[in-house]
Parts: structure tokens; C-alpha cells; sequence
């Protein structure tokens, strides 16, 4: 579609915080803009050609109201403050949430488009002197730390003839976890020689441990309805699970040949891990941490991968007694 600049544009280099102004402003009219601009260029040929006023009048009278519309459009993008932004990690696949506050103490903006890659728009009322926190979602497909590239805020209000355009830097990046991949919980590596020693049963998801009386609270999803169909009575069934101890989860144990997909598998044994309460670390080529447990100790595993380099450059692994990565 063709395009026409009435504004001075300039590099996109700017960062956060940042002010709209004239240079960042970048015109062009819409598929309606267009047609209408056509339509308007009949009425001023017939108006010509047969010598009518009317038809002046009203050919001007619409061409007044497209000139205003581009200035209102102009307008309600002019004096926007980008003041922050951020966004919470994610795994690939993911869609991730960019959080961006702006904010205009002189008027309020009406019909703001925002979006990343020009096809999910995310449109936003701002009223005057708020602070408004816009989110923007765009899908993170690759793991690592990645940026969403351009902020394109757009404003066709209010007649929709005109868009104007402006195209800011945010300087934010999002931190993508590998995809994880559920299976079988079989590739960790105990630290101790018995694999039993310091592990202890407590309640979890693993073994079925019997049945109890139905207590007000519990779960639907772990009723015995077979013991209430032979009347019986209500009872629920108890699971338990093995806690405790200290495990490696090693890359060269995994059956998977593919980097990428190594990389998912010990994602999910990591979250699986977790959700058991366990004590574990990770072996990758060049790295090694320490086992450890809790939600920090999680996220340090995730981020580790997440940010893992290619296998392929493989150096000797420095072990981490305080948790700390060591390459």
C-alpha cells in the first residue's frame, strides 16, 4: 500500500523513559483514507466540470473534516511519556506480557494501538495525569534472552482515515525458559552411595498409600467411588512420595540426542523436582550448581538453562558448593 511522510522522522534509537514528539511521528493513510480521498477527487472533477457549488461546498466541507481527523490523530499521540517497562520470564511457547507505564499530565488519549510485531495490537484508553500500565503480549518461540524489538504505537482516531505512527526502543528483554517436557523421573543421579539415605515418605502423588474418612475440604478428584458404590461409606484416597536427599540431574545421562531437546527434559525435571520438594542440581557442559532447594534455587536452575550456550563448546565444569555459577 502506498505510503506518504508528512513528519520528520528519525532513527529508532531512542530507550525508556521517552517523550513522543514531532520526530518520532510517521503518517500514512488508511485503506478507508484512501477511498475516501478518491471518492472526494470525483466529487472536486464533478463539481468542476459542471460549475457546482454545492459540490464545491460539500467537497470541501469533507476535505475540511479529513484535514482535522489527521490533526486529531496527530494530536492524540503527541506529549505520550514511555515511562518504564518489564516483563516477567517465560518458557518458550509462552506468550510473554511486556508491562509498559506511560503516562500524559495534559490530556487524555483515545484508541491507542501498541504491539511489537505489527499483527497482535493492543488497544488502550489513557486517561489525563494517570499513571496507566499498558501490557503487550507477543509469543517467545526460542529460549535465551531476547528482545521484542520496536514498540509501535499507532492512533487512527477518530475518523480511522489516518494512521499515525511511532516507533520507539524500549531496551527491554525477556528472559525465555526452555519448553519442558514431562517424562520419566528416572534420569537423576544420587550424590550418596545409598540412594535411600536421607529421604524420608511423606504425603505426595507417587504410591498409593490406602484410604481415610472423607473430611469436609478434600479434593473430589480423590474420592473412592467404588467403596461408596459397595456402601461403604465416603472415603479418600492417600498418595505418598519420597522426599529429601541429594540429586544431580547430568546432561550426559539423558537419552536425548538434540541439544534443544536435552535442554527441555531437564527443564521438566527441574519442575518436577520442585514440586516434589526435593534437593537437586543441575551437571551441564562448562557448568555445574550445587544441590540446593526452594523457589530461588529454581529460578537459578531455569535461568541457567534458559541461558545455556551451545553444547557443541564444551569446557571443564567448576563446581559451586555456594550455589553460585562457575564457568
Amino acid at each position: 500500500m502506498a505510503s506518504a511522510s508528512f513528519f520528520h522522522t528519525r532513527p529508532e534509537h531512542d530507550t525508556l523513559p521517552v517523550t513522543l514528539d514531532r520526530s518520532h511521528m510517521k503518517m500514512r493513510p488508511t485503506r478507508f483514507g484512501l477511498f475516501f480521498l478518491a471518492i472526494l477527487g470525483a466529487f472536486l472533477l464533478g463539481s468542476i466540470n459542471y460549475n457546482n457549488n454545492l459540490g464545491f461546498l460539500l467537497t470541501f466541507l469533507l476535505g475540511s473534516m479529513a484535514f482535522i481527523s489527521l490533526f486529531h490523530a496527530y494530536r492524540n499521540l503527541l506529549d505520550l511519556t514511555l515511562v518504564r517497562g518489564g516483563v516477567k520470564p517465560v518458557f518458550a511457547g509462552e506468550r510473554a506480557y511486556f508491562e509498559i507505564e506511560v503516562r500524559d499530565e495534559t490530556r487524555a488519549h483515545s484508541a491507542l494501538d501498541f504491539s511489537f510485531n505489527r499483527q497482535d495490537w493492543y488497544r488502550y484508553d489513557l486517561n489525563r495525569g494517570n499513571h496507566s500500565l499498558v501490557r503487550v503480549g507477543l509469543v517467545m518461540e526460542q529460549r535465551g534472552q531476547h528482545s521484542p524489538g520496536t514498540l509501535m504505537v499507532e492512533s487512527s482516531f477518530p475518523l480511522t482515515l489516518f494512521r499515525v505512527r511511532a516507533a520507539v526502543s524500549t531496551g527491554i528483554t525477556c528472559l525465555v525458559y526452555p519448553r519442558p517436557v514431562a517424562g520419566p523421573f528416572d534420569y537423576a543421579h544420587s550424590q550418596n552411595e545409598d540412594r535411600s539415605e536421607g529421604m524420608f515418605e511423606g504425603p505426595g502423588v507417587d504410591d498409593f498409600a490406602g484410604l481415610r474418612p472423607y473430611q469436609p475440604g478434600d479434593p473430589p478428584q480423590r474420592l473412592s467411588w467404588k467403596t461408596y458404590s459397595r456402601g461403604q461409606g465416603l472415603f479418600v484416597k492417600e498418595f505418598t512420595g519420597m522426599y529429601g536427599g541429594r540429586i544431580m540431574f547430568e546432561w550426559d545421562r539423558l537419552a536425548e540426542s538434540n541439544p534443544e531437546q536435552r535442554l527441555s527434559r531437564l527443564c521438566g525435571l527441574v519442575i518436577e523436582a520442585e514440586r516434589r520438594q526435593l534437593t537437586y542440581g543441575l551437571s551441564l557442559p562448562g557448568t555445574v550448581i550445587e544441590p540446593d532447594s526452594g523457589e530461588r534455587h529454581k529460578l537459578l536452575c531455569l535461568k541457567t538453562l534458559a541461558l545455556h550456550p551451545d553444547p557443541s563448546h564444551q569446557t571443564t565444569p567448576q563446581h559451586s558448593p555456594d550455589g553460585q555459577l562457575r564457568k
